[in-house]
């Protein structure tokens, strides 16, 4: 991507709601980790860690977004903050917390390819689109194991 690919007064603030972008996907592998560790059902942790992989592609695409337009990406802060979850409530807890989350991430995507800086670039629109729909495919995944795991108490 050319740094002229938006419109220059939009430039700075872009790069800073791209590393806005980045300090939230780094806080959400950050409790991926956390979850995918105390998790008991494999069928889960192993989804989860697919969606850590898109995380990671997330990383990568904002950070060529960010160098591309002239900017420095922020650091990587994983390991700054403990999370743990205890392995007897980790599997509802896991799902609830990604499922929130995801939807705080996709929220995220949707509000900032809104923003007229994002319009005026179209390659980073291009990949805040791509990473959105894999926000919302975390998600819809998410909520129906949630809605699941609700399902199986009421019915024991």
């Amino acid at each position: 991507m050319a740094t002229d690919d938006c419109y220059e007064p939009d430039r700075v603030p872009l790069i800073r709601l791209l590393n806005d972008l980045l300090v939230m996907e780094l806080a959400l592998l950050q409790t991926y980790d956390a979850a995918t560790a105390g998790l008991r059902d494999g069928l889960m942790a192993t989804q989860l860690r697919h969606f850590e992989v898109d995380h990671e592609r997330h990383l990568i695409e904002l950070r060529s977004c960010v160098g591309a337009l002239g900017g420095s990406p922020v650091a990587d802060c994983r390991g700054t903050v403990s999370v743990s979850l205890s392995p007897v409530s980790a599997s509802l807890t896991s799902l609830i917390a990604m499922w929130s989350h995801e939807d705080e991430m996709a929220r995220a995507y949707e509000n900032a390819l809104e923003r007229r800086m994002v319009l005026s670039a179209p390659v980073v629109r291009r990949t805040l689109c791509d990473i959105l729909e894999d926000e919302q495919r975390h998600w819809a995944w998410l909520a129906l194991r949630v809605e699941g795991h609700h399902r199986q108490q009421h019915l024991h």
